[in-house]
């Protein structure tokens, strides 16, 4: 009995070939002949499956927007603050392996109306998301029950995660976003956006999570 991996279809190779060539060159500087032809087979080809690259872009922002979900979904389940470490840790992966989709935000945008929807109603499932992960965190005494602006800080960990990785790109657009700097993106991303709950939480909370962050911070200052 053959144990080689069973062949994927054609469809799933154009989406894998574009996600990776849209991560690594920007989605509006990548051709639908450039994904053919790294492909090895014809626009014809491709265009049987996809009628446009707006179609193959909207069905990449799809599938990221499933995997997404049943994490999202999660996370009220935040335990304590190293449950929330990986929760955040978790989502940055997703982001890392879609990352087009924040560096070309803005520009994707303005082409169809279904990944204007998409878009949008990926970034309130993140605000809903953070705001259930907050009051997860209050209801198990590790957050104070006194934060009056909770919706305010959940609207900002979304910004700092839904813009991660532009900010990583200004900032280095020759190497943030290669494949090679993943860990470091992750991680630094998951230590701004937890960061900012460090005010909010109770001591014992507080002196954990600085703990959890101490040997990423160290790494980071001696890159």
């Amino acid at each position: 009995m053959s144990s080689r991996p069973p062949k994927r279809n054609t469809k799933e190779r154009i989406l894998e070939s574009a996600l990776s060539m849209f991560n690594r060159f920007g989605e509006p500087n990548v051709s639908i002949n450039a994904v053919a032809n790294d492909l090895g087979i014809s626009p014809g080809n491709l265009y049987y499956h996809f009628p446009s690259k707006d179609s193959v872009t909207e069905a990449l922002v799809q599938r990221h927007n499933a995997e997404l979900t049943p994490l999202l979904n999660s996370a009220h389940q935040a335990e304590d603050v190293e449950t929330a470490w990986f929760f955040m840790h978790s989502l940055f992966e997703h982001v890392w392996q879609a990352r087009f989709i924040y560096r070309d935000q803005n520009d994707l945008l303005t082409k169809t109306r279904l990944l204007e929807d998409m878009l949008h109603d990926m970034l309130e499932r993140k605000i809903q998301a953070f705001e259930s992960l907050l009051k997860g965190l209050q209801s198990r005494g590790w957050a104070s029950t006194e934060i009056h602006n909770l919706g305010h800080v959940a609207h900002t960990m979304a910004v700092v995660i839904n813009y991660w990785m532009s900010f990583a790109y200004v900032r280095n657009p020759r190497q943030a976003l290669e494949p090679d700097a993943q860990q470091a993106a992750v991680l630094d991303g998951v230590q701004h956006a937890l960061g900012l709950l460090l005010p909010y939480l109770q001591p014992v909370a507080q002196s954990h999570l600085k703990a959890i962050m101490a040997p990423y911070q160290a790494t980071a200052a001696g890159d």
